[in-house]
């Protein structure tokens, strides 16, 4: 695209401009010899005869020595101009030089004045049959150079129409390349995008049709052995604890895909207060903390309680949450998970969820930087759909932020998420 670019600038500036010639030789005693013909035609006027021949003939000397023919027409005329009065014999004599030399070189513009200078020489002679015989002659070379003038006239018009066509061309050639440029990759991002959707849409379906029907399933399944079957309490008990983890995983889910879909219906929404964000957090561990007991984990907020943040406080809940729920899910009974926040040389707020679980494999940090759904199970066979770490991601880029993890399999997970410049304050 830049070369391109560069060879229309190159285009433009060949159209419009001109290259600046240097100063030839030639041209510099062509300019003396000029020089030299007024001084003389000047010297004329004056009446000063003989300083008139001796400037022409210094010019006519000058343009003989360096083969300049139009300046030697010039000074031959310019010669007969002078002696036209007193000699004009020798006057017609330099005239029929100055026309022999003009028709050698197809100088018609110069034979017309020619032409006409001996009309009116012959005049002054009374010789009118040769006076009327190059006054004609004057005419007709006259007249042909304003056919001429009128024939260059049109081809210069009909060159300079067919320059600005394809110039005209070459301009619209050039947008249009930058047009299919710009739309070509427009294109392959938003077949990138499409395609990104359409993986998204399928795991959708499966999860919907798989991973929230085998949950919903199981319970009813639960239901119908309670309705007909006589069981001990303990029996009850068991099934009634099934039927609870199956129903909490479903739930899961289910809000899952619920603000999912509703961040693709409507877009999200930003809608920043200033909040505390460790009552937040307190919160979220007090309404999972039936998950934590089951695994005898100790979960540690220690972000500092006199710290406000500006953000929006359901998109941080959500992230607080779904981060804390994986972190259960992922980690080893009696381990624990740490809560923190630090602030950054840059002045951001970064939380992190660390816990000492089974870690995240490569393929599956591949798949959170690529937006994509992997599912896959906790210590205790627990699913997760990676619908809510995609929301998450989504929602920190709606608060100017980040979200970012660092993980070896084995050795337990720690994600961060920040937020940008002046978000938090004391």
């Amino acid at each position: 695209m830049r070369y391109i670019f560069i060879l229309f600038l190159f285009v433009m500036s060949s159209a419009c401009g001109q290259i600046e010639k240097p100063v030839s030789a030639a041209d510099t005693t062509h300019a003396q010899i000029a020089t030299l013909n007024r001084t003389g035609e000047v010297h004329r006027k004056n009446k000063n005869k003989e300083k008139a021949l001796y400037y022409h003939n210094q010019a006519l000397q000058k343009a003989r020595r360096y083969n300049l023919y139009e300046d030697q027409i010039r000074s031959l005329m310019g010669i007969a101009h002078v002696l036209k009065t007193d000699d004009a014999d020798q006057s017609i004599v330099h005239l029929k030089n100055a026309l022999l030399l003009a028709d050698s070189i197809g100088q018609q513009r110069l034979s017309a004045e020619i032409y006409r200078s001996l009309s009116e020489i012959y005049r002054q002679q009374a010789n009118y049959k040769q006076a009327l015989q190059a006054l004609e002659e004057h005419h007709r070379i006259a007249d042909q150079l304003v056919q001429n003038d009128k024939d260059q006239k049109i081809v210069l018009l009909q060159k300079t129409y067919q320059r600005n066509v394809i110039f005209l061309v070459a301009i619209a050639i050039f947008v249009i390349l930058i047009i299919l440029f710009y739309d070509i990759r427009k294109t392959k991002k938003l077949n990138a995008k499409l395609h990104a959707a359409n993986l998204i849409k399928d795991k959708l379906f499966t999860i919907i049709g798989h991973d929230l029907r085998n949950p919903i399933g199981s319970i009813t399944d639960v239901l119908a052995l309670m309705e007909h079957d006589e069981l001990t309490a303990d029996e009850q008990r068991h099934m009634i604890s099934q039927m609870r983890k199956q129903g909490d995983v479903s739930l899961e889910i289910l809000n899952s895909l619920l603000s999912w879909g509703q961040a693709q219906l409507n877009g999200i929404t930003v809608q920043p207060v200033v909040f505390n964000p460790s009552k937040v957090i307190t919160s979220n561990i007090t309404a999972l903390q039936g998950k934590a007991v089951e695994k005898s984990l100790d979960i540690q907020n220690q972000v500092p309680a006199d710290i406000h943040l500006t953000a929006d406080q359901d998109h941080f809940d959500f992230v607080v949450r779904n981060l804390l729920s994986n972190a259960i899910k992922f980690s080893h009974d009696q381990s624990k998970i740490t809560i923190a926040a630090n602030t950054t040389e840059s002045d951001q707020i970064v939380f992190s969820v660390k816990d000492e679980g089974v870690g995240i494999s490569a393929a599956q940090q591949q798949a959170f930087l690529t937006d994509q759904l992997d599912v896959s199970f906790g210590t205790k066979g627990e699913k997760g759909t990676g619908i809510g770490l995609m929301l998450s991601k989504e929602f920190q880029k709606a608060n100017g932020g980040a979200i970012w993890l660092e993980s070896n399999t084995g050795e337990g997970t720690t994600f961060y998420f920040s937020y940008p410049n002046g978000a938090a304050r004391i």
